[in-house]
Parts: C-alpha cells; sequence; structure tokens
C-alpha cells in the first residue's frame, strides 16, 4: 500500500500516537476517532486473531459518526455480512512477500 499512498501507523507498531487524554476510551471517543475524519480516508482494521466469524468491536466504531473507509483483514465473513460499499476487503488484492 505504500507504494501508493503515504501510510501512517499508530501504537505499538507504529511510531505516532494519538494526542490527547491520558485514558484510553476517552482518548479514543473524543480524541483519535474524529482526528481519523479530519485527516484520513482509509483505517486499517485488521484482526490480531483470524477466528471464524469474529469481528473486533473497533470496526463498528468507524460507523459512529466516523467518516473513513476501513480496510479489512479476519476471520469474519465481511462480504456475506455487510454491505459491499462500507469496507474494502485485503485479500482482493495479491500481495507477493519477500523471501526472508
Amino acid at each position: 500500500m505504500r507504494k501508493i499512498i503515504p501510510v501512517d501507523i499508530f501504537g505499538a507498531c507504529g511510531n505516532l500516537t494519538c494526542a490527547g487524554s491520558q485514558h484510553r476510551k476517552e482518548r479514543d471517543k473524543e480524541v483519535c476517532l474524529p482526528m481519523l475524519t479530519d485527516h484520513y480516508k482509509f483505517y486499517l482494521s485488521f484482526e490480531n486473531s483470524f477466528c471464524k466469524d469474529y469481528v473486533t468491536e473497533k470496526f463498528f466504531k468507524l460507523f459512529q459518526n466516523i467518516d473513513v473507509i476501513p480496510v479489512v483483514q479476519g476471520g469474519f465473513d465481511y462480504k456475506k455480512n455487510l454491505p459491499s460499499n462500507v469496507f474494502v476487503d485485503s485479500l482482493d488484492f495479491r500481495v507477493t512477500l519477500p523471501n526472508l
């Protein structure tokens, strides 16, 4: 994806953090989620566990007055359970990983 557009990474895997409240739930609700709408068009919503029919609540938070498109990857059957125009399924794109 970085070959096509800039990708910012927040949290433990990245070097960016969301400024604001020290309390995570308050920070997510009051600062971080609205910041997405102001600065981003897409949100990577990848599951850290690929369990059949499991989808994190974080995915559904994106539909609470947040104007971004989630890019999803997980064990949940997004195509079967959600309208196709509310997400991008990363599995629709072929990726060739380098030999490590």
